[in-house]
Formats: structure tokens, sequence, C-alpha cells
């Protein structure tokens, strides 16, 4: 077999080529693994934050989230950017916020939700909405909402704001 020779601008456009096609291999792995770990941090969040409202709670708190990183800005841009930027999802405070770091209470909770797999029915349903919503295939059951508490809890943020909705176990507010 004779080689054919090449000029040096034939050969740059090779090895163009060549490190174009590593850079893409890593960037879809970089997707993938981004993916991945998104969604496995949406669904943590869903399921501690309202897994005893079932299917439709835990819908509603990932809309909440997912409108917040579609709203950019001060939330954040990204799930992850959102999910855990302070004294926003309660569930991941004793991770996010000095203060609760050293509280047994947040800790004992921390570890539930760190350490809860498919085998548990209702983080298997979270996953499911999770991909859903990463996907942008997850209805917005919320009305646009982008706060939820408790109804039971106070909030300086909805002092004379109605809920546009109660769903799962919380009520949630478009502000």
């Amino acid at each position: 077999m004779k080689l054919k020779r090449i000029n040096a601008k034939q050969a740059a456009a090779i090895a163009a080529v060549c490190v174009l096609g590593i850079w893409a291999i890593r960037k879809v792995r970089q997707m993938t693994e981004s993916r991945e770990k998104a969604i496995d941090l949406i669904a943590r969040t869903a399921y501690g934050e309202d897994g005893n409202g079932g299917r439709w709670g835990m819908q509603a708190v990932i809309n909440v989230i997912d409108n917040r990183r579609k709203a950019g800005g001060w939330w954040g841009d990204t799930w992850e950017d959102v999910i855990l930027k302070p004294y926003q999802f309660s569930i991941w405070n004793a991770r996010t916020v000095a203060a609760y770091k050293n509280d047994p209470q947040f800790q004992r909770y921390l570890a539930v939700i760190e350490n809860v797999d498919e085998k548990n029915a209702a983080f298997a349903e979270a996953k499911e909405l999770a991909e859903q919503a990463y996907d942008g295939k997850l209805a917005d059951v919320t009305g646009g909402a982008n706060h939820y508490k408790l109804p039971t809890a106070r909030a300086s943020w909805a002092e004379g704001v109605e809920p546009i909705a109660h769903i799962g176990s919380h009520d949630f507010y478009k502000l």
C-alpha cells in the first residue's frame, strides 16, 4: 500500500478534526455526568421537601425549582445553583448554611436524603419526575409559582400574599 503525501494545510485540517472529535467526546461525557448529577439532586430535593405529599407534591416542588432556574438572575442559572442556594430549600441547609452545619436534627435529615435510593417508591417516583423536568417534559402544575411553604409556617415574604395553589403539603406563591 502506497501512502499519499499530504501538505501542511491538509495535516492541520486532519489534526483539527481529531481534536474536535476528542473535545466532542469529552463534552458528551460531561453533559451525561451533569445530567445524571442534576437529576439526582432534583429528585433528592423533591423527595426531601415533599415526599409525603405524593407525586403532585414532588412535581410542584420541581416546578418551583424549574421556574426559578428559567428566571435565572439571583436564583442561579443551573439546577444545582438554584437548589443549593443557601436558605432556599430547607433540606440542604445543613450543607449550605453554616448555622445549621452542627445541628443534629438537620444532619440526621440530610443523611436520610443523601442515602435514599430507588428501592424507596417515593424516591423512584421523584427520580422519574426529575428526568422529565430535566428533559423539559414536565408540566407546571403550580401556575408559575416560584415560592412555597407549609401552610402553618411563617414567612415574611408570604405576609399579605395569597397562595395561588395548595399542592401536596405546601401552599404555592408567584412573587
